[in-house]
């Protein structure tokens, strides 16, 4: 899968690298929420519930389809 998806381990592993890259994740987070409008994360929440089962597992994006090609 990491060679598929073209995914390395990380070099620096420290507890330190761990908390910055933790700190930079949840202020991005913070971010992206405060841009976001309530109200079109509600309605994109439910019109989500109106999606197939294959829309809805569109997160694998496109690795189910590179799996099989290689599988």
């Amino acid at each position: 899968m990491m060679r598929d998806l073209n995914l390395q381990l990380l070099t620096d592993i420290s507890i330190e690298a761990y908390f910055d890259k933790s700190q930079r994740i949840r202020t991005d987070h913070r971010k992206a929420l405060w841009r976001k409008s309530l109200i079109i994360g509600l309605i994109e929440m439910w019109l989500f519930n109106f999606q197939s089962e294959a829309q809805k597992s569109q997160w694998l994006g496109d690795y189910a389809h590179l799996a099989a090609r290689k599988g």
